[in-house]
Formats: C-alpha cells, structure tokens, sequence
C-alpha cells in the first residue's frame, strides 16, 4: 500500500528517548569543538591550510 502514497506525502516518525546522560556527553565536548574552531579560524586567517 505504500508504494501507493506519492514520495513527497510520504511522512515517517521516529521517537527518540531523552537520555541525560548523552546530553552532558555533548555538553561535555563543547569546549573542545570551540577550541578546535577557533585553531581552524585563527589557522585561516593566518593563510596556513588545516590538516
């Protein structure tokens, strides 16, 4: 019956748990992606290309 329903009407739903502790993992590398993005730009605009 799905092949029935046009592409673009299609809808799918996926439930996602909350789960805290996954959340502070993520809060946890924040400072690290920061530092690492700030290397980038300041490598940048320096003109030196990144590994």
């Amino acid at each position: 019956m799905v092949e029935a329903i046009d592409i673009r009407e299609r809808l799918t739903t996926v439930t996602i748990e909350r789960d805290e502790s996954i959340i502070q993992k993520i809060k946890d590398k924040i400072p690290h992606c920061q530092e690492y993005y700030a290397r980038l730009m300041s490598e940048r605009s320096k003109g030196v290309k990144a590994a």
